[in-house]
């Protein structure tokens, strides 16, 4: 009957509208978090830059492992040392770099 057919034809709608919304509910979420990733990166960037340079940070991002010069007269490392702001904290600036040499 024309009655069963129009309910069949609302429920069909309603799935199709429900499935949509679905769709569009999964790829607002991806679409956040996205955008919170390239945040965190933008900030991450900007605390990498301000305490390295530029061209260690770029090396840094593309080969996380190990960023490394060697020169004939010097070689620079940079590297976190635990407790180190502690320490520098607790003596002079003058002891600190003593310590370091």
């Amino acid at each position: 009957s024309s009655l069963q057919w129009s309910f069949a034809l609302m429920i069909g709608t309603f799935m199709q509208l429900q499935a949509c919304y679905l769709v569009e509910l999964y790829h607002r979420k991806d679409f956040l978090v996205m955008q919170a990733l390239v945040k965190e990166r933008r900030l991450s960037d900007r605390l990498l830059l301000n305490i390295l340079p530029k061209p260690i940070a770029e090396r840094l991002r593309r080969k996380p492992s190990m960023a490394v010069d060697t020169y004939n007269s010097v070689t620079v490392l940079f590297a976190d040392i635990v407790g180190f702001t502690r320490l520098s904290e607790s003596i002079s600036p003058c002891e600190l770099v003593l310590l370091l040499n």
